[in-house]
C-alpha cells in the first residue's frame, strides 16, 4: 500500500514573522536608510584641493579654472559658493570664470570665526539644501571654512550625529579651535531653541 503524499505547510509562526519583517521594511523611514548609505567621500576634480562629494554636493579647498570646468563638464555643477574673501584671490577672477562657463557664482566670504554670523550660517545651509542650486560646489582655500559650514549643515539639516558630522568636517580640513567652537555654539543655540530660523545676529 502506497502512503498518500503529504503537503508540507510552513508553521503559522513563520508566516507571521515573515509578514512582520516585510511590514517593517516597508515602513522603515527612508531618511534612516539614506543616512546609512550617504557618506562623504574623496573625489578627484582636476587641481581642486582636498575635494570631496556627497551625492550632488562637492566640497573642498582651492580651485582653479581647470577644476571649475571639470566640475561643470563631468559633474554638472551649476552653482559655486566661494567662502574666501575677495582679496584672498589675486591671480585670477573666479567669478568671471564661473560666468564664462555658465555657472552661478556666490562669494559670501568670511575668515575669522567672529565673522561667521548666525545669519551667514543660515544662508549657507540654505544654499546646500536647495535642490535648485545643485549640483553645487562649496570651497575656500584649504577646506577649513567649508568644513565648518558642513558641520552645521550635516548636524542640523541631515540629522547626522554630531561626532560623525565632525569627522566629515575634519576630513574636509576643519581643525580644532575657535572656528569649530563657533559652529558648536551655533548648533547648540539652534537645537536648544534659543536661536530660531530667521533670527539675525
Amino acid at each position: 500500500m502506497i502512503a498518500a503524499s503529504r503537503r508540507h505547510h510552513p508553521p503559522a509562526l513563520l508566516i507571521v514573522a515573515a509578514l512582520l519583517a516585510l511590514i517593517a521594511a516597508l515602513f522603515l523611514p527612508v531618511g534612516e536608510a539614506d543616512a546609512e548609505q550617504a557618506r562623504l567621500k574623496k573625489v578627484w576634480l582636476s587641481s581642486m584641493r582636498n575635494a570631496h562629494e556627497l551625492n550632488d554636493i562637492y566640497l573642498g579647498g582651492s580651485v582653479s579654472p581647470a577644476s571649475i570646468k571639470k566640475a561643470r563638464d563631468k559633474n554638472g555643477v551649476r552653482t559655486i559658493v566661494n567662502l574666501r574673501l575677495p582679496g584672498e584671490q589675486i591671480d585670477w577672477d573666479e567669478g568671471h570664470t564661473c560666468r564664462r562657463y555658465g555657472i552661478v557664482y556666490y562669494n559670501p566670504g568670511f575668515r575669522a570665526p567672529s565673522t561667521l554670523s548666525d545669519r551667514l550660517l543660515e544662508m549657507l545651509r540654505e544654499f546646500l539644501a536647495d535642490p535648485n542650486k545643485r549640483p553645487i560646489l562649496m570651497h575656500d582655500s584649504s577646506g577649513q571654512r567649508t568644513g565648518a559650514v558642513w558641520l552645521a549643515y550635516r548636524t542640523l539639516d541631515d540629522g547626522l550625529p554630531f561626532a560623525e558630522a565632525l569627522k566629515e568636517a575634519q576630513s574636509l580640513g576643519l581643525k580644532k579651535g575657535e572656528l569649530e567652537d563657533r559652529v558648536r555654539e551655533y548648533i547648540s543655540d539652534v537645537q536648544t531653541g534659543s536661536l530660531r530660523k530667521g533670527s539675525i545676529r
